[in-house]
């Protein structure tokens, strides 16, 4: 964001139904990771959601809201309240960027924000920063369902999810995000946003009336949906998913591995495969996807009662570090990875196994020396002697996270202050890295190319 566009404020405005959350009657608020058709979604007793959104461009500011397909909310009076109660909007902009299909399905608004000093723009065919705010948008809200683990109370319905939202815009603010952001004009851009004073709407209009005539626009991205095959509801970390999967018609598997023999080789991939997904940061649902099976399969796999193709046994040796052992009959995990540290017992034998019994390099728990550390989770980070280095995210507050020591984590080191740029890097690198199940180790191995001897500094050798 250059300096004249700090001195002119401006909004992103934009509406579509969502593409990756729905409301259903049994299950609250679901969530799916590919696009669906809305007559598919419906198959499934699904809802669809309008997705209302406000973006400060330039920045990582945003502002979310949601209604019922049915049950539309008006174009001005959701401004009105974003204006005045989003508190990284800085009030009501100068000018509020809307596409060609908002415009034209709310006449009356340029005319009502008119009134308000709001200069109402349309986008020129092809404005890219624009249509990357919706699709960033869209993005954002199937993140809400693996950022909010065990977090169910967050999904009961529509209420709880527009709650959630709200509550996320102002934690960003309250927690200067912002600051975090790896790509330095982004945080500059934030940075002066933020200092701007908030300029208050001073509203007398009706805002009840319905102002908006909704379209087959708001569902354009159908183009690019998937076709459905067979799907179930699958609750993880207590968020449900719509995921693809679930039993045959008859019941039955399709695999013919009753009464088959493994060696111990096979047993000790199973159970070490078992071992790193109970933390990885993925659901067993996306990382089987990942891979190309179902979860059943994945589950009867670890479970040692079904075998899978080789093919897929390597992918999922190469997607979760797995090595044969060079000096048992075992397998060893290497990384570099990062891994959720929410059950103490399961953590603690993730991490045995990746420092190979606690030789170590090091293993310390980062914060920055200036500014806020991340208020959601605590980071500690290990390496192995002759291996890269791994992550650990543990929740704030939880169970795990007021364990994190020498009991839990063999020869921990303790907290360290490391460059507040550095700390930057690891949230960064670990939200990217949480995305899906193939990103884990890329992420850091990229990490480890721009950090890793920064962390070699705290060698104990």
């Amino acid at each position: 964001m250059s300096e004249s566009n700090v001195a002119t404020r401006e909004h992103h405005f934009y509406a579509a139904i969502a593409k990756h959350v729905f409301e259903h009657p049994e299950h609250g608020i679901v969530f799916t990771g590919e696009t669906i058709t809305l007559s598919d979604a419906a198959r499934f007793g699904l809802k669809p959601l309008i997705l209302y959104g406000l973006t400060v461009p330039g920045t990582q500011f945003h502002w979310y809201t949601f209604s019922r397909n049915d049950a539309p909310r008006s174009f001005l009076g959701l401004l009105i309240v974003a204006w005045s109660n989003g508190t990284g909007l800085r009030g009501c902009p100068d000018i509020l960027k809307i596409n060609r299909n908002v415009a034209e399905s709310c006449p009356d608004l340029k005319i009502n924000l008119k009134k308000l000093g709001v200069e109402v723009v349309i986008a020129e065919k092809g404005d890219k920063k624009l249509s990357g705010s919706l699709r960033a948008a869209q993005d954002e809200v199937m993140r809400f369902g693996w950022l909010a683990r065990n977090n169910a109370k967050d999904f009961y319905n529509l209420e709880a999810l527009n709650a959630y939202a709200y509550k996320g815009h102002n934690q960003h603010v309250e927690n200067k995000r912002w600051s975090w952001a790896g790509n330095k004009s982004v945080r500059e851009a934030a940075e002066k946003w933020m200092a701007l004073p908030v300029k208050k709407v001073e509203c007398y209009l009706d805002l009840s009336q319905m102002d908006w005539k909704p379209g087959q626009w708001l569902s354009s991205w159908e183009v690019n949906a998937v076709p459905v095959g067979n799907r179930t509801f699958s609750k993880e970390d207590g968020v449900t998913w719509l995921v693809t999967g679930g039993q045959e018609i008859d019941g039955h598997d399709s695999d013919d591995s009753a009464g088959f023999e493994r060696d111990g080789l096979e047993e000790a991939c199973a159970e070490k495969t078992k071992l790193m997904m109970d933390c990885w940061p993925n659901s067993a649902t996306e990382i089987a996807k990942a891979v190309g099976i179902t979860a059943k399969q994945l589950q009867r796999f670890v479970s040692k009662v079904a075998k899978l193709p080789d093919e897929k046994i390597d992918a999922l040796k190469q997607m979760l570090g797995l090595e044969e052992s060079e000096r048992f009959y075992d397998f060893d995990a290497v990384g570099p990875c990062v891994l959720f540290g929410e059950k103490p017992t399961k953590i603690t034998e993730a991490y045995d196994l990746l420092t190979h019994g606690g030789d170590l390099v090091y293993s310390i728990e980062v914060i920055p020396e200036k500014g806020n550390a991340d208020p959601s989770w605590r980071y500690v980070i290990f390496k192995a002697c002759g291996e890269l280095p791994n992550i650990i995210m543990f929740a704030r507050g939880s169970n795990s996270a007021e364990k994190i020591g020498n009991k839990m984590l063999m020869n921990f080191d303790g907290v360290k202050l490391i460059p507040a740029p550095i700390y930057r890097d690891i949230v960064s690198t670990c939200a990217k890295a949480c995305s899906d199940p193939h990103s884990n180790r890329k992420m850091m191995f990229e990490f480890i190319d721009r950090q890793g001897q920064f962390f070699d500094g705290f060698s104990r050798w």
